[in-house]
């Protein structure tokens, strides 16, 4: 299969997951029609047909980015990423899409000091609350930022870490236990 964004620019998957049916869900970055990176979901069936695409162009219509995908148990899809916020600055950005396209939230994670936040990991638990890590600038350095939703888009915790002052600290990856631990 072969996904094409709406200027034939320079797409790039990112991340893809599969359900448990078989279709396919690909997240990535294409040239949106602004001349601006937006970030894209298509889903596949099983043989490859495309059922849906949906793309997010932020606020800013300025750089958008993906890392993350991941399913939950009820067929829908959640994207993790980046997004352009006021004054350039970077916000983590969570999407959730329906198992048939809809775009049933979105999330925009600011800085409480307007320093930059992205994401670079994200899971799904068993009850269907997902798990987004990544990092942010805190003004003393880079540090972990974990987020925790629920499936309504509801931030219900969140935790930063930071080892050292001046560091340059962030999360590549997380695993969530069956009792919800990170």
């Amino acid at each position: 299969a072969r996904y094409d964004g709406p200027v034939s620019g320079n797409d790039s998957p990112y991340a893809f997951v599969v359900d448990d049916s078989g279709s396919i869900f690909v997240t990535g970055r294409i040239l949106g029609i602004d001349n601006s990176n937006d970030i894209t979901t298509v889903k596949y069936n099983s043989v490859g047909d495309e059922l849906w695409n949906a793309q997010y162009s932020g606020i800013e219509e300025e750089e958008d980015g993906v890392v993350a995908i991941a399913n939950d148990p009820f067929g829908d899809v959640y994207i993790a990423g980046h997004t352009t916020g006021v004054e350039g600055i970077l916000d983590l950005i969570v999407l959730k899409y329906s198992s048939d396209g809809a775009e049933e939230w979105v999330s925009v994670y600011s800085s409480p000091h307007n320093y930059h936040q992205w994401a670079t990991a994200l899971k799904v638990d068993i009850h269907g609350d997902l798990y987004v890590s990544g990092g942010g600038n805190s003004g003393l350095g880079r540090e972990y930022l974990t987020l925790k939703y629920n499936s309504e888009g509801e931030n219900l915790w969140e935790e930063r870490y930071r080892r050292t002052e001046n560091g340059y600290d962030v999360v590549k990856d997380m695993i969530v236990d069956y009792e919800g631990n990170v």
